[in-house]
């Protein structure tokens, strides 16, 4: 048996919120989308994450929600989105002959870079895509000091 180190950036940077070992969160996410193709109903977003030289930018496709219904935490550098979803109301008087649409509780962590400004993320609800927009910390640039010939 051969044991293979994973780097943690490239963990980081393909998958993103993992802490468990690279194979285990790659075949239980596998896992999550191919089951929940099949049935129907994915529990896990789809994600676009962007970078440019400024922020990255996180997108969930999440259509049929308020955005009073997610909550986003950051602690340290996890940055965790979620949606409880909430038993609906049915209403007695409508009767459905088919009914397909169905919402279900997700949790979904990224863990931040290093060279992510932390006090300047922005989430907006648009469209049915839940936008997250986290700037750079700008880079320090080294001091320069005159020094004087005496």
């Amino acid at each position: 048996m051969t044991l293979v180190k994973v780097n943690r950036q490239f963990r980081d940077h393909f998958f993103p919120g993992t802490h468990a070992p690279f194979y285990g969160n790659l075949f239980s996410e596998l896992l999550d989308r191919s089951v929940g193709q099949v049935l129907g109903n994915n529990p896990i977003p789809p994600v676009n994450i962007l970078e440019n030289d400024q922020n990255y930018e996180i997108h969930l496709a999440l259509p049929g929600h308020k955005k009073e219904d997610f909550n986003i935490d950051l602690e340290h550098d996890l940055l965790t989105i979620s949606l409880e979803e909430k038993e609906n109301e049915k209403e007695e008087t409508r009767k459905f002959t088919r009914q397909e649409f169905r919402f279900q509780s997700f949790k979904r962590s990224f863990t931040l870079p290093d060279k992510a400004d932390l006090n300047s993320i922005h989430a907006e609800y648009q469209d049915g895509i839940l936008f997250i927009k986290i700037n750079k910390k700008e880079e320090e640039k080294p001091e320069t000091k005159k020094i004087e010939i005496h």
